[in-house]
């Protein structure tokens, strides 16, 4: 077996949800993927894939936010969900 050339698979994924209303707390059907690795660790392009998948932010607007991990064997980590509202 040669694992030297084993295709890179994703370490890092990053998903977010468009706008919801202040009162929503589920947002499981509404979470999209946007960025994958090298994009997800770098502030500016994440911002840029955000804008690109739901437009652009609204000061005031509440969004979701969610990260896991993906190791060398495809086992997805346990989801981490954050709410956040635009400043």
């Amino acid at each position: 077996m040669n694992f030297e050339n084993t295709p890179s698979i994703p370490g890092l994924v990053i998903g977010s949800s468009g706008a919801v209303s202040a009162g929503t707390s589920f947002v499981k059907d509404k979470l999209r993927n946007i960025a994958v690795n090298a994009i997800a660790n770098d502030e500016t392009t994440l911002a840029e894939a955000y804008e690109n998948r739901f437009g652009a932010l609204v000061v005031g607007q509440k969004i979701a936010m969610n990260a896991y991990t993906v190791n060398a064997v495809g086992q997805r980590s346990p989801q981490l969900t954050i709410f956040a509202v635009v400043a």
